[in-house]
């Protein structure tokens, strides 16, 4: 979830790792981060889509490996359609940058008993944080 500059470093991670399958999800039109080049910035994509292309080299997961599926999807990420894009996943990964969206991670990965990984950044401090749904605590409150 998410593909600004930490959701980018992640896909990219995932394909690098060839994983099988890399699901992105994001509404943002970009800004210069990784996946993306200053002349696609003139285009104005989409960050999935940058993904998902099939340009080679470092402006695309996709042209970094082939053998990775990508499946992006330019979307603000909601209560009505979470669980779709969580469908069929085994974990998830949580690039976004706000609360709202969190809130919608956790309570949608209760529901399905998906782990899920939060990782956030801000100047050059990170922080990341693993939940197991087995045994977790009832949803959060608002």
């Amino acid at each position: 979830m998410g593909c600004g500059a930490t959701g980018s470093a992640l896909a990219n991670l995932l394909v690098r790792a060839g994983v099988g399958r890399v699901r992105v999800a994001d509404r943002g039109l970009h800004r210069i981060e990784q996946p993306s080049t200053p002349a696609s910035f003139r285009r104005g994509r989409h960050r999935v889509q940058f993904a998902q292309s099939r340009s080679r080299g470092r402006a695309s997961c996709a042209g970094i490996n082939s053998d990775v599926a990508i499946e992006a999807t330019v979307a603000d990420i909601n209560a009505g359609n979470i669980l779709g894009f969580l469908a069929g996943a085994t974990v998830v990964l949580d690039g976004t940058d706000n609360f709202t969206t969190r809130f919608l991670i956790n309570d949608a990965c209760l529901e399905l008993a998906l782990p899920w990984i939060y990782s956030g950044v801000i100047a050059s401090y990170g922080m990341a944080a693993t939940f197991i749904p087995e045994g977790a605590p009832a949803k959060l409150t608002r």
